[in-house]
């Protein structure tokens, strides 16, 4: 609510006294302390065919780059970062990502740009030159890294603000939004393509169900069923039998969500203390992608052939509600839970898959093992 009140002359001099020291200096530390302590903790890095070139170098460091770093210096202004490169071995994908934290988790491909400074791989390799990034804001979700948005101190040119007796408005400033990440309570679910066009979901079933103990066969196991199938991603490999025998680069084969293509899951162990969140190892949280240890079914790359592989077991007594999935093309993931390092106890599992057209589904269960 708009505060009104009458302030006589020598008042006013006084509250612009005291406004203008605020501004000038306390508003000002706090903004330049804020903006250090972000910048003293963002980093960038070079990457070439899916390999990091050289150590990650910190954006505020001056100091010379050793022989055959392809980062040569880093400039910044504001929120600008320039990041001025040379590494004779560039191939066409090659690319310079800024993010938060001495270790690069999560890194989102809106922190990323492609040696001709573009959001798009160039179609021949560019070898020396500049980009420029944003810095990432530290307090934003995974789902959501958004540049860096230092406040400013912002005087309003639609108020009168001559020296003189009359009526002063002051509006208290709006807190901003935060969105909720995916899957942050339990059984909370996220389908790209069934949120749109009122299509099914895609993420059709998972075994074992909610709450329920894993069975006898000690596996985790997730179903899709869409016209294309599930994705397989070409950065993946699996034998004759279904057996992934190697598995993508989850900081470079992702969505622009930020998941992996190759389906993951992310486990937490409940205890009474977590039992309604924060889940630590959810993606949102900065959860490890542990991938699927076996496909089956129609799965593939999108707009490659689907892999000849066993078919997929029947996913009907394990069907989420009355999900009927979109189109006829089944596919079927399976994590060996033996093989994940588990202790006994009941764990908060973040299952994300995609289908063959790449659209993303999220489904959130509790299994018991």
């Amino acid at each position: 609510m708009a505060d009104f009140r009458e302030i006589s002359h020598a008042p006013v001099l006084i509250l612009l006294a005291l406004i203008l020291a605020a501004g000038g200096i306390g508003y000002t530390i706090t903004q330049n302390n804020q903006k250090n302590s972000a910048l003293q903790n963002t980093y960038v890095r070079y990457i070439s065919n899916g390999s990091v070139v050289g150590p990650p170098r910190q954006i505020l460091d001056a100091s010379p780059p050793n022989v055959g770093d392809p980062i040569k210096s880093v400039s910044v202004s504001g929120n600008n970062v320039t990041v001025t490169f040379d590494y004779p071995s560039a191939t066409a994908g090659d690319y310079i990502e800024i993010y938060n934290g001495s270790s690069a988790t999560n890194v989102l491909p809106q922190n990323r740009k492609y040696l001709n400074n573009g959001i798009s791989p160039p179609t021949t390799a560019v070898t020396t030159g500049n980009v420029t990034l944003s810095v990432p804001d530290p307090n934003a979700t995974t789902s959501d890294n958004a540049p860096m948005a230092f406040p400013t101190l912002v005087i309003p040119t639609d108020r009168d603000l001559t020296l003189k007796q009359g009526t002063f408005e002051f509006q208290p400033p709006v807190p901003p939004t935060k969105e909720a990440g995916i899957c942050n309570a339990a059984n909370v679910q996220f389908d790209e393509e069934g949120a749109t066009a009122g299509k099914g979901n895609i993420f059709i079933a998972v075994d074992p169900p909610n709450g329920q103990p894993v069975g006898p066969h000690r596996q985790l196991r997730a179903w899709v069923r869409d016209e294309a199938g599930g994705m397989f991603p070409n950065s993946a490999a699996a034998d004759a039998n279904g057996n992934v025998t190697r598995h993508s680069n989850p900081a470079v084969d992702k969505d622009s969500h930020g998941y992996p293509w190759e389906s993951a899951v992310y486990l937490t162990r409940l205890t009474p203390e977590n039992v309604n969140g924060p889940f630590t190892g959810d993606k949102e949280n900065g959860g490890t992608p542990v991938f699927q240890h076996a496909v089956k079914g129609q799965v593939r790359s999108k707009g490659q052939p689907f892999l000849n592989i066993p078919v997929n077991d029947d996913p009907t007594p394990f069907i989420i509600g009355t999900r009927g999935g979109h189109g006829n093309k089944n596919a079927e993931y399976i994590w060996n839970v033996d093989s994940l390092g588990l202790t006994p106890g009941n764990y908060r599992v973040q299952i994300s898959l995609h289908d063959g057209d790449n659209d993303l589904a999220i489904e959130c269960t509790t299994i018991i093992l």
